[in-house]
């Protein structure tokens, strides 16, 4: 028996793939700094895919002129003209925070084209400056470390969180503001030379130094303390700007997390349309009371996370029922929220297409007192996935 029997034909219009294949594949990245508030920034991000020779730094040797350059001043192009001769690729670019510099809970976002055949993009590098400091920096020293495709052309990136800064031994980590950017230097390279080699840091100065840590702004800013990380990067293959896409969710409340016992369900339809530029939710329900809101969230199965879409609401509690029995609701990039505030609908169907969105519906009978039967769950009463 179809567990969604008496579900109008309206929802199942226009729920058609069209499918498009290109010699280049639209890849997001997305880079969030994880340091915690009053913690560390990071300057734009230079990153690069290559064929696996590019090494950007050996831990016991001195750094690179171009690295230097990035983990004293941030400056990227150096390392961008070190790219390109090198031959070791040919895709590069610099990835800037909303602001420029990417703040504690940030992210920075940009999609590239990135042919999989090409045997000169299998691999991706990236180098990006801890602020403030003299010195330090996040960078893979293993060019191989983040795979993008297999010999197949097959997308096989893996996210991950860098939690490693590292000291480049160029420049005295003395933590004067004359001499440390985004702390008051002026001009760059104006640093004391230290003439050491690249090694992890051993972390600023402790507080009441008179150094980072003893500035308001930065006091959460240590950052070899334990659970202290400081990027998480991200990749997504989006679908081609010309392609359509359908995505479905079957909602309901053994899907919460934690569960809800409750005999509403949904099913949810996101129909990416207009060159990747509108992202159509049909929202046909059954059983539902009450409702206060619905979003799109980010996060895998069995986890929680951040709302970027409202669908429905903020709606006023004990509302009981609403609307008709199938909703439609366009989303577009202006109208993301959280983490993907201020960025393209890109950065959500790549999301989608990732199989890393949900869509959560909220309720409540306006008694704060008692929470948890059908039509009162204000954290979720039905969940589904995407996919």
């Amino acid at each position: 028996m179809s567990l969604y029997p008496r579900y109008s034909s309206t929802f199942f219009f226009a729920l058609t793939l069209v499918s498009a294949a290109s010699a280049q594949d639209r890849i997001a990245i997305s880079i969030e700094n994880l340091a915690p508030s009053m913690g560390t920034f990071q300057t734009p991000f230079w990153v690069g895919f290559h064929g696996g020779q590019f090494d950007l730094y050996d831990r016991g040797a001195p750094v690179s002129s171009p690295l230097e350059r990035l983990a004293e001043d941030g400056a990227t192009g150096f390392i961008a003209s070190s790219f390109l001769a090198s031959g070791a690729g040919s895709l590069e670019a610099t990835i800037p925070g909303p602001n420029g510099p990417i703040a504690p809970g940030d992210r920075a976002f940009r999609m590239l084209l990135v042919n999989p055949m090409d045997p000169g993009s299998q691999f991706f590098a990236y180098a990006s400056m801890v602020l403030p400091s003299n010195d330090a920096f996040v960078a893979n020293g293993n060019p191989m470390a983040h795979p993008v495709y297999d010999a197949q052309g097959q997308f096989i990136f893996e996210d991950f969180i860098d939690a490693d800064v590292l000291d480049a031994g160029s420049e005295v980590n003395d933590e004067l503001p004359a001499n440390t950017a985004f702390f008051g230097q002026m001009m760059p390279d104006t640093g004391t030379v230290e003439g050491g080699t690249v090694e992890l840091h051993p972390g600023f100065l402790p507080a009441g130094s008179g150094g980072i840590l003893d500035d308001f702004r930065y006091r959460n800013g240590q950052f070899t303390r334990p659970g202290y990380a400081n990027v998480m990067i991200r990749m997504r293959r989006a679908p081609a700007i010309t392609a359509e896409r359908t995505y479905t969710a079957l909602t309901n409340g053994s899907n919460v997390v934690p569960a809800v016992a409750t005999p509403a369900t949904a099913r949810v339809g996101a129909l990416l349309r207009e060159n990747g530029t509108l992202l159509r939710i049909v929202f046909a329900k059954r059983n539902l009371e009450n409702v206060i809101g619905a979003e799109l969230r980010l996060g895998g199965p069995g986890e929680n996370g951040p709302a970027v879409a409202t669908v429905v609401g903020p709606l006023a509690p004990a509302g009981g029922s609403f609307g008709g029995d199938t909703l439609t609701m366009d989303v577009r990039g202006s109208m993301l929220t959280g983490p993907l505030a201020d960025y393209p609908l890109d950065a959500l169907s790549a999301e989608l297409e990732a199989g890393n969105v949900y869509f959560l519906v909220r309720t409540s009978d306006g008694d704060d007192t008692t929470s948890g039967s059908p039509g009162d769950n204000p954290a979720g009463e039905i969940r589904g996935q995407f996919n």
